[in-house]
């Protein structure tokens, strides 16, 4: 089952010992043997309409970049993911007209909805000024099904 889509299944895979990561034999990929996720169509619009530059594919997901570095070298011994909602709880107390939209998907492991509302409601955001959807789909907003 995805982590990242439990709609999706694949077949289990036995491990591997050529150095990737299980985390990239994640069915909701689709990566197959591949590391990179290129999106055409995004990297379209940013030129078209946002301007940017670039003549290079658009990558929207490089597992050898993300598995390159070490995201627990930069935070104290023991601690193993940062929770900036004690920040977003700090600058909603300076303004007071911010809001946030939370969208979560029913189907993400990853990054489940409960585990935001839990460190939001924790931390002391005002209820009052979240507004939260939650949506039918995995991990990516782009699957999104209506």
């Amino acid at each position: 089952m995805g982590r990242l889509d439990t709609r999706i299944t694949g077949p289990l895979t036995p491990p591997r010992d050529d150095g990737r990561p299980p985390a990239a034999d994640d069915p909701a990929l689709g990566l197959g043997g591949r590391n990179v996720i290129e999106s055409p169509a995004l990297g379209c619009y940013l030129v078209a309409e946002a301007e940017a530059p670039g003549k290079e594919p658009y990558v929207s997901l490089s597992l050898d970049l993300n598995f390159a570095r070490d995201w627990r070298a930069a935070l104290p011994a023991r601690t193993f993911y940062r929770n900036p909602t004690v920040y977003l709880c700090r600058l909603m107390r300076r303004r007071t007209a911010l809001r946030i939209l939370l969208l979560g998907c029913y189907f993400d492991l990853a990054a489940p909805l409960s585990a935001a509302l839990s460190a939001l409601r924790h931390n002391g955001v005002p209820a009052d000024r979240v507004h939260v959807r939650a949506l039918e789909g995995g991990h990516s907003l782009s699957d999104y099904q209506r």
